[in-house]
């Protein structure tokens, strides 16, 4: 027993070590923190690897996210309706978001990004997230700042599919997004901006 707590302790502290190693906080204010390996695409829709996401988590946000409860929580949506019979989800979007060029954050975006990945021509590995019993859900922008996801059952996940990050359509409509330039230089609506590749 007394083994068994310390070699708990001394993972615990090889762990917080290696964090505490890991990250470095700038007297500029910068962080720096290592990733396992390199980072393949910087799109959320395609990229496949947890360092490419991991990077992507902090450029590109998602209609919800998920607090230290793994809650779900507002992100770019303000809230959301289920319909009584649960195949109809409608989210309210937020009215003071744009993207990191400036362009205004809008139900299109949402629409686009979850079309994309529905897109067979579109190499994303995402798409049989939103595909229930061999069909697709139905997204639309009901209004400018409104979503609605028409499901063709009820899915208890579909909320934590609604986290997808969201990407803009007015730099990859019309374009290849499997080779567009993006992928190495996003915009996103997160809390980070990037700024180069090194």
């Amino acid at each position: 027993m007394a083994l068994r707590r310390f070699s708990s302790l001394l993972i615990c502290s090889l762990l917080l070590s290696i964090v505490a190693f890991a990250s470095e906080i700038d007297p500029e204010g910068v962080l720096r923190f290592s990733l396992g390996g390199e980072v393949s695409v910087l799109n959320p829709i395609l990229s496949t690897d947890t360092v490419s996401s991991a990077v992507e988590g902090v450029i590109f946000s998602g209609l919800i996210a998920f607090n230290e409860n793994l809650e779900p929580i507002p992100d770019l949506a303000t809230g959301w309706d289920v319909s009584r019979d649960g195949k109809t989800w409608t989210f309210h979007l937020r009215k003071d978001v744009k993207w990191h060029d400036g362009a205004p954050f809008t139900a299109d975006d949402v629409v686009f990004t979850f079309n994309s990945i529905l897109d067979p021509k579109i190499n994303s590995v995402r798409r049989s997230d939103y595909i229930i019993d061999g069909r697709p859900i139905v997204f639309k922008a009901i209004d400018k700042y409104t979503v609605q996801a028409s499901l063709p059952k009820p899915f208890a996940p579909f909320l934590i599919h609604a986290a997808m990050s969201v990407i803009p359509k007015h730099l990859l409509a019309g374009k290849d997004i499997n080779t567009a330039d993006f992928n190495r230089k996003p915009v996103g609506t997160g809390p980070f901006i990037f700024k180069e590749w090194k």
